[in-house]
């Protein structure tokens, strides 16, 4: 039986830098993702890979860490593109078998508007 690890966080560099610079975007959480735990959370490959090998884990579902993108305005948009390519080429492109990404949305609205305006071709 595999073991898959659901919505295991990340934080890009890129992310964390956001919160630190956009006004109003660190919702008091950033402190929380400091030392050991900040940098497993920014590691996408090599040191996540050992710690699965390690503790059993046969595959991880990624996500983005909270608070997300969703306060960081239109910051936020270009972001999501650019930590979206990053987890997914940079961090997946080896290890494809063993991790997975659910992908960063900043507004739902947007999404929806993309998505109707693809169907109608």
């Amino acid at each position: 039986m595999k073991i898959i690890a659901i919505e295991e966080h990340v934080l890009p560099d890129a992310v964390k830098q956001a919160w630190n610079t956009v006004p109003g975007a660190d919702d008091g959480t950033l402190a929380l993702n400091a030392g050991e735990l900040g940098e497993r959370l920014a590691n996408l490959a090599e040191q996540r890979l050992a710690l699965m090998d390690e503790t059993g884990v046969d595959m991880q579902v990624l996500s983005l860490t909270t608070p997300g993108l969703n306060n960081l305005g239109h910051h936020g948009i270009d972001l999501a593109r650019r930590v979206n390519d990053q987890v997914r080429y940079r961090g997946l492109a080896k290890n494809t078998a063993q991790l997975k990404t659910l992908f960063a949305l900043v507004n739902l609205w947007m999404v929806r508007k993309r998505i109707v305006q693809c169907a109608r071709g």
